[in-house]
C-alpha cells in the first residue's frame, strides 16, 4: 500500500484496502484496521477531498502509530498534514 501512495494512485490504494478488509475475514485485527484506515486517509486528502473528519483522523492515527510504535507508519501521515 505505501508504494501506492507514494505513487499517489489513490484507486490502487483503495484497492489494497479493500482486499486487507477481506483477508481479515470479518475479523477486527488492528494492524490490517490501521493500515486501512491510514490509507484511505492518506488517499481522500491525496485526492483533495478530506474534509476536518479526514485531517482529525490522520491526526488521530498519528498518535496511534507512537503508542504502538509503528514508527514506519508515521512520517508518511506527517508530510501529509504538513501539506493540508
Amino acid at each position: 500500500m505505501d508504494a501506492a501512495l507514494l505513487e499517489k494512485d489513490w484507486d490502487r490504494v483503495e484497492k489494497y484496502a479493500c482486499e486487507m478488509e477481506k483477508s481479515s475475514g470479518g475479523e477486527s485485527i488492528p494492524l490490517f484496521e490501521f493500515y486501512v484506515n491510514r490509507g484511505r486517509a492518506l488517499a481522500k486528502l491525496g485526492r483533495g477531498t478530506a474534509d476536518a473528519d479526514t485531517l482529525r483522523r490522520l491526526h488521530q492515527l498519528r498518535e496511534q502509530a507512537e503508542q504502538i510504535e509503528l514508527l514506519e507508519a508515521i512520517p508518511m501521515i506527517d508530510r501529509a498534514l504538513e501539506s493540508s
